[in-house]
């Protein structure tokens, strides 16, 4: 069978990669969340690369730029917070602010960005976890887990593996594989 169409519900989105591919999880995002730009949302871009269409970007390496994003986003919306490299972005944040209040701020927009008419799409490379690990919060995750022990650590059953090519992934939507 070949690929499947994505029907996307609006929701949070995250995409989990491997470090290694970390460029091609930051893409995703960028496609995304450039496709809820088209749909009208204002796009707040936490990136190394600058995008035209973003009303607001800021480098991982800002850590006050970062920090103010964080805590400010859910005054903003509806709009699209996307984050290129999440955990690049909290180390960054933490640094500056201590890892205590970088997490209150994290689980602060998990919490409250439904409610603002935040949407996340966010990379997480590096990191395969169960969607309990954010709160239960990403409607959508895009997994590109290439082997058993990747898949596991997501949550993804051992059997649902398969060879993915160059720009594939798996997506899991509302618990749905």
């Amino acid at each position: 069978s070949g690929p499947v169409p994505v029907l996307w519900d609006g929701g949070p989105i995250e995409v989990q990669a491997p470090r290694s591919e970390a460029r091609l999880a930051a893409a995703w995002v960028r496609s995304l969340a450039r496709a809820a730009s088209l749909a009208g949302l204002p796009v707040h871009h936490c990136s190394q690369e600058p995008v035209a269409w973003a009303v607001s970007r800021v480098a991982p390496e800002d850590a006050a730029a970062c920090a103010r994003l964080l805590e400010g986003v859910c005054g903003h919306g509806p709009c699209v917070l996307a984050i290129d490299d999440l955990p690049a972005v909290l180390t960054s944040v933490s640094s500056a602010m201590g890892q205590l209040r970088c997490d209150e701020a994290w689980k602060g927009v998990l919490r409250g960005a439904l409610a603002a008419g935040v949407v996340l799409v966010v990379a997480n490379p590096g990191r395969f976890t169960l969607p309990s690990a954010s709160m239960g919060v990403f409607s959508t995750r895009v997994l590109r887990a290439q082997s058993v022990d990747a898949a596991l650590h997501a949550g993804i059953d051992s059997r649902s593996v398969v060879r993915l090519g160059a720009a594939e992934a798996l997506v899991e939507a509302g618990g749905q594989e």
